[in-house]
């Protein structure tokens, strides 16, 4: 029972990364959290993965059969990186959800959990960590909505991917699907628009007992 009390809590974040949380008054259940999102490029050659990170507290409400994350206090995922698709050179990446959108978390039918009602904006920029500022421009700026994600097994064009939860370890894998849309950027629309994503989020929770987590 406890591993599974472990799980369901763990799951309850599956969405969260860094940043801010709501203040403390409607805040009323939160955890400290270190999240990665990867997305895998299946139909390209080699298949190229690209991951963003972030790290901090998510705000969540507990439910009968779930949980819902406070959308508001679910902050960004960053990614640097180079050699991106169409030869760009450095490339740098946020990945943060929509505002007004609460994600919701479904273990009734535990072990399996799913995580539904996830709207993501992608917004990708040219160079270093130094691009990302607030009067920086992007150059692709998408959304990616109703991404659903679960512990179970999902192929996307003959790549296989398996969620799981580890109550011990309080770390927690599901994995999704998107298709990426149109922008008018020629090097992503010739690349990228039109191909489906594999995607595989990863939590970890940092034990509140532990000052060593």
């Amino acid at each position: 029972m406890m591993r599974i009390c472990k799980a369901a809590i763990m799951v309850a974040l599956l969405v969260a990364s860094a940043g801010q949380a709501l203040a403390s008054e409607v805040c009323r259940n939160s955890l400290d959290v270190s999240v990665g999102l990867e997305a895998r490029l299946v139909t390209l050659p080699d298949a190229p993965s690209f991951v963003a990170r972030g790290e901090g507290t998510v705000c969540y409400e507990i439910e009968a059969d779930g949980a819902t994350i406070l959308g508001s206090s679910v902050p960004r995922l960053v990614f640097h990186g180079g050699d991106l698709p169409g030869g760009q050179g450095e490339m740098s990446a946020i990945v943060e959800v929509m505002p007004g959108v609460d994600p919701r978390v479904d273990w009734s039918h535990m072990p399996d959990v799913k995580v539904h009602n996830v709207d993501l904006r992608v917004r990708v920029y040219e160079g270093g960590p130094a691009a990302i500022d607030e009067g920086a421009r992007p150059l692709v700026d998408v959304i990616l909505p109703r991404i659903a994600f679960s512990t179970g097994l999902i192929d996307v064009q003959g790549w296989e991917s398996f969620g799981h939860l580890d109550a011990d370890a309080l770390t927690a894998l599901v994995v999704g699907e998107v298709t990426l849309p149109a922008h008018s950027y020629p090097p992503y629309q010739e690349w990228l628009a039109g191909e489906p994503v594999l995607l595989e989020l990863t939590v970890q929770i940092r034990n509140p007992y532990s000052k060593g987590l």
